[in-house]
């Protein structure tokens, strides 16, 4: 099972990578692939700009990139959202 947390991916209780919500891209799904897409890193010279991960079905994808689309809005708000 794949889990997100504040900044990082876990697959069962092993940390799989970590990175600001700043380098993330885009986020993606398409049928059971998860897919992020970062922003290049200048200062790493083995960069990879996308991250694949296969979920159990389109479902789960779609659930898991709901959650992360709402994580990466939240933690890139620069300013507290206005009242409606």
């Amino acid at each position: 099972m794949l889990l997100t947390g504040l900044n990082s991916l876990l697959q069962g209780h092993t940390k799989i990578n970590a990175f600001n919500w700043s380098k993330v891209r885009k986020l993606s799904f398409k049928r059971k692939r998860f897919l992020i897409k970062l922003r290049p890193d200048l200062n790493q010279s083995a960069y990879q700009d996308t991250l694949e991960f296969v979920m159990a079905s389109r479902d789960c994808c779609k659930i898991f990139w709901k959650i992360c689309v709402e994580y990466h809005a939240f933690f890139r708000l620069f300013e507290e959202p206005k009242p409606k």
